[in-house]
């Protein structure tokens, strides 16, 4: 909910459904999901990984370069991919930490209007050096593996939105 609201914000409503378009390219049904659940084979077992897509990944990587990317924006971005999106459950934010989190966001939003309405563009992505690329892809958790068969109901494994 952060990354489309910190998209509606910087790129506008038009941006968030295609976000949601971006999120399933490449995959053979567009389900609009922010990771992707792959079977594999480990020492003849059947084993589910999950991955945070990259178009996600890619997405945030554009809104931290965009024009208008401030210092709260990035810390929203920061916060959301590496407390929130989260493959396992266990690692994830509580909401108490969430809440906390943004408090401290909004305390310094309250002091610095800088903080809040400076623009500070992050380098686009492809620009980044192979260093920069690596630590920022290290502080994303990508993928986890779930020791027990796990059945997905087709019903809580995403939402869609209306068309515009």
């Amino acid at each position: 909910m952060l990354l489309e609201y910190v998209t509606w914000l910087l790129k506008g409503s038009k941006a968030v459904y295609e976000f949601s378009n971006a999120r399933g390219q490449g995959i053979v049904i567009n389900d609009d999901n922010f990771f992707t659940l792959d079977d594999e084979m480990e020492d003849g077992q059947r084993k589910l990984t999950a991955v945070v897509r990259q178009q996600v990944i890619d997405w945030v990587n554009d809104l931290h370069a965009h024009p208008n990317a401030s210092r709260l924006i990035h810390d929203l971005l920061d916060l959301t991919m590496e407390q929130l999106l989260v493959v396992d459950a266990q690692k994830r934010a509580k909401a108490d930490t969430v809440d906390r989190e943004l408090g401290k966001l909004l305390v310094t939003a309250a002091k610095e209007d800088s903080y809040v309405l400076d623009p500070l563009p992050f380098p686009q992505s492809k620009s980044q050096s192979p260093r920069d690329k690596q630590k920022r892809s290290q502080r994303i958790q990508r993928n986890v593996k779930f020791e027990e068969p796990i059945e997905l109901n087709q019903t809580n494994r995403s939402w869609t939105h209306p068309p515009p």
